[in-house]
């Protein structure tokens, strides 16, 4: 007898349900992830700038990483306080 399992992964199967969306696994609040972007947006801005000799630019990218990082925490926080959890 042969092991078709490998193959079974290769073919999809219909019958199972959709994956949800980005946007409803996240709960449906969108400040989180536009707060991660604009984190690391923040970080290797101001990564680049100290390192080709802008401390002064590089300085304010760091504290702005570290607002966007703040209120990315917050917004996390208020979901998990505040909006009821999504239903399975």
């Amino acid at each position: 007898m042969k092991n078709d399992s490998a193959k079974a992964k290769l073919v999809p199967d219909f019958r199972d349900p959709p994956r949800s969306s980005l946007f409803r696994q996240l709960g449906g609040n969108l400040l989180v992830p536009i707060g991660i972007v604009m984190t690391v947006g923040c970080f290797a801005v101001g990564l680049t700038s100290m390192v080709t000799s802008r401390p002064m630019l590089g300085q304010k990218m760091m504290y702005a990483r570290v607002a966007f990082q703040g209120m990315t925490v917050a917004a996390m926080f208020y979901d998990l306080q505040f909006l009821p959890s999504p239903s399975h």
